[in-house]
């Protein structure tokens, strides 16, 4: 089967969480700067937020409630602003590993 995963960084990341379709077998959204609160969480697949403590536009709190739904995974990065300077590392580490972990394991239902 196809292995899809979407990834979205702060509007981006609302976006991609909006227009997830039960195609997908991966999201990750990356310091989504919109409140979560109209936002659906039943994306029916394995969810990855990402965001940094230090950030003002989407403060890593906010995500809390969303990453007790089931599938979801919250990581939070110490430091990182909502630009990710000097934090890139982390970022794509996080990311190819949320990836590369669910990709490999999902399979289609």
């Amino acid at each position: 089967g196809r292995r899809i995963g979407l990834a979205g960084y702060s509007f981006g990341a609302m976006v991609a969480a909006e227009v997830a379709s039960g195609e997908l077998r991966a999201l990750a959204l990356v310091s989504p700067s919109v409140a979560f609160s109209d936002l659906r969480v039943a994306w029916g697949c394995p969810a990855l937020l990402l965001a940094g403590d230090a950030d003002p536009m989407a403060p890593a709190g906010r995500l809390q409630v969303v990453a007790e739904a089931p599938g979801v995974e919250l990581c939070i990065v110490a430091g990182a602003d909502h630009s990710w300077w000097g934090h890139e590392d982390e970022l794509g580490e996080a990311l190819g590993e949320f990836f590369a972990n669910v990709l490999r394991t999902t399979t289609p239902a």
